[in-house]
């Protein structure tokens, strides 16, 4: 694959084409004044680098100059389909060359703006990246309380697969996770507040019980005043942290021979779990707080990615 370069590109051209980006370059600098917008320096840099690179392509067509056909432009966006693999790139370059062309066209440097029906590429909506069902399962095995822990140390440990649990199979942010209070868990459902919309998420039985057992057997080992109302502590007896919580996360992938998973990652991957389980996508979307179907829908057609030692064996 062709990798860009913030590298200028330098050919022979006609000096009346040199002259033509140049002020285009100043109008961009310029801006409109009326409005008061200008370009940064940068997006100025990034624009030359373009169209410079669009006079090299024409000056090696033959061209001298900017009179060419809508199909010659056309022609070039293969070029570029064929040197750069980002669509997001060949979008730029084509945006670059469209201006271009616009502001020759208003300055009547050209009879007619060949560039005028020429489209952008689409840009690829790629799914969210997620792991393996196996995965997952053994990144929540690696949590798992300790039969010989006690105290505490017991306390803490069901506390993280509890954590663990809520957000695989239930799919909660990371700060939904540490914003619960104990007064959030009933029997059979968390209710989840979000600075948006809140919702209830039904527990699994066997979710909810380990979750009760935590509640009412280990959160006491942990926390400190009785005026706390946080459900998840830190080992200071305090509401645990995003930070905290992530630390945790990590622990346990680490544990569990996977890199680079993170609370967000899990949360994707329960969403395409249960999908690929066969729930409908409205649950999943309610199951989430989506306020969009499209949203949820992206989860259809998600990203697998090769994570660790877990995943060299899944």
């Amino acid at each position: 694959m062709h990798r860009s370069s913030r590298v200028v590109i330098k050919v022979e051209t006609d000096r009346a084409v040199q002259e033509d980006i140049e002020d285009f370059l100043q109008y961009l600098r310029v801006g409109d004044t009326a409005k008061k917008r200008h370009t940064s320096r940068n997006t100025v840099l990034a624009y030359r680098n373009d169209v410079e690179q669009f006079a090299a392509y024409l000056h090696q067509q033959g061209f001298n100059s900017w009179d060419v056909t809508p199909l010659d432009l056309v022609n070039y966006k293969r070029d570029l389909d064929n040197r750069y693999a980002k669509a997001s790139t060949r979008a730029r370059k084509i945006a670059s060359v469209r201006a271009l062309y616009r502001f020759l066209h208003q300055e009547q440097r050209i009879q007619r703006d060949p560039a005028k029906m020429l489209q952008l590429p689409t840009p690829v909506r790629r799914g969210p990246e997620i792991i393996t069902v196996e995965q997952l399962e053994h990144l929540v095995a690696a949590a798992k309380v300790d039969p010989e822990a006690v105290g505490g140390e017991r306390a803490k440990q069901q506390r993280d697969f509890a954590m663990l649990l809520l957000l695989s199979s239930a799919g909660l942010l990371a700060s939904e996770v540490v914003a619960l209070d104990v007064e959030d868990v009933t029997p059979t459902a968390v209710h989840v507040r979000s600075a948006n919309r809140g919702r209830t998420v039904a527990l699994e039985p066997a979710i909810a019980d380990i979750l009760a057992e935590y509640i009412h057997v280990s959160r006491p080992f942990i926390v400190i005043s009785l005026e706390e109302c946080a459900l998840f502590v830190n080992a200071r007896g305090g509401r645990l942290t995003r930070q905290g919580f992530w630390l945790i996360i990590k622990h346990y992938a680490h544990k569990a021979g996977l890199d680079s998973v993170s609370p967000r990652l899990l949360r994707h991957s329960c969403a395409a779990q249960k999908l690929q389980e066969g729930a409908e996508l409205t649950n999943v979307q309610r199951l989430l707080g989506h306020a969009h179907m499209s949203s949820t829908r992206a989860y259809v057609h998600p990203r697998l990615i090769e994570t660790g030692e877990a995943g060299s064996g899944a």
